[in-house]
């Protein structure tokens, strides 16, 4: 998708896929949906809003509430779940191919993955997934179901890091440094160079932070809950933009996405928020007359039903402006899960 940015090119929306749980008299079961574009039938035009769309899937365990989440071409994938058999606990991953009439999900036992629910996996646009592990981070082929360990991560860096990027050239990601409570470095892991770890900038920032999108081979956007560099701003929920070469946040966040509440979640201050609250998701999902096309996803559980808020947008530079970049919205949605279903986590299919 990178190489058809710049050229003028448009391509179709990727759907983003949401996983979420329904409770019933009997318990709780997992539901799926679909966030897709919507195109009139006869004439093929997007229209300004997308429809959610339930899938019909098999049932699965609740273990894999807790578990990274990822979608690559057809398939649904949980990565990090963990099954006891003669007393041995087992690691691996579980997925599903959507295309196949008699859907199930098969289980494939690989590796010491960690278990982190929001952002220790990623698909890469090379087919690959990449999961962070407790000292050590994977690279698996869904194809064949083979891993590579790569290097693990330096504990005088941090903790585990968060996953918000990868390709088969780099990973990025963020970790809590050590001895500064909730002080964050940004990490990047050469995959060229055999795997080496290090830190970005020393400078530390702030906040909760979704999966990035990597742009111009420079920019990386992630959706934040607060400003990176300010603690008194910390809950202005936005679009903020690191640029790699200079190493550094920009001082601003993408210009033209609005707190109201429905493009972005309005949090009042001093109010005490982690990650699962507004559950920030960030994707590149395709590409309008050259210009990249992002995604902001976050959700909300109250009312007793899960809401979920997707706004689309696409992004161009701006030198006049200190952000650097603005952001056009094509189309914002609000869409209800329905009676006693909530919000666990999404994926766009790379």
């Amino acid at each position: 998708m990178e190489s058809a940015i710049g050229r003028g090119e448009t391509i179709r929306d990727r759907p983003i896929i949401i996983h979420a749980s329904h409770t019933h008299s009997s318990g709780r079961s997992s539901r799926f949906f679909t966030i897709e574009e919507k195109r009139q039938k006869k004439s093929g035009v997007s229209l300004e809003n997308d429809e959610l769309i339930q899938l019909y899937v098999p049932n699965s365990d609740e273990e894999v509430w807790f578990c990274s989440f990822v979608a690559v071409n057809s398939c649904l994938y949980f990565i990090g779940l963990r099954r006891c058999r003669n007393q041995v606990i087992a690691k691996g991953y579980m997925f599903l191919d959507l295309n196949i009439e008699e859907r199930r999900w098969r289980w494939e036992q690989n590796g010491e993955f960690y278990n982190m629910s929001h952002c220790g996996a990623l698909a890469c646009e090379d087919g690959f997934i990449y999961t962070v592990g407790v000292g050590r981070t994977y690279r698996v082929d869904p194809t064949t179901g083979a891993s590579v360990v790569i290097p693990q991560f330096p504990e005088e860096l941090g903790s585990v890091p968060s996953l918000i990027w990868a390709s088969e050239k780099k990973l990025l990601g963020y970790a809590m440094r050590r001895g500064i409570d909730g002080a964050n470095l940004l990490v990047c892991c050469d995959l060229e160079s055999g795997g080496k770890w290090e830190a970005l900038t020393e400078k530390p920032f702030w906040g909760y932070w979704s999966k990035g999108v990597l742009l111009y081979d420079r920019y990386l956007f992630s959706f934040g809950l607060g400003h990176p560099y300010e603690e008194d701003r910390l809950r202005t929920a936005n679009v903020y933009v690191f640029d790699i070469e200079q190493r550094q946040w920009l001082p601003e966040p993408v210009d033209g996405l609005p707190n109201d509440g429905k493009v972005l979640p309005f949090i009042p201050p001093k109010t005490e928020l982690g990650v699962g609250n507004v559950n920030p998701y960030l994707f590149l999902i395709g590409v309008d007359q050259g210009l990249p096309k992002l995604a902001l996803v976050w959700a909300t559980c109250e009312g007793g039903q899960g809401t979920v808020y997707c706004t689309k947008f696409i992004v161009s530079r701006d030198d006049s402006t200190v952000s650097l970049f603005k952001a056009r919205i094509v189309s914002s949605g609000v869409h209800l899960l329905g009676k006693d279903t909530w919000f666990l986590k999404c994926a766009a299919r790379v």
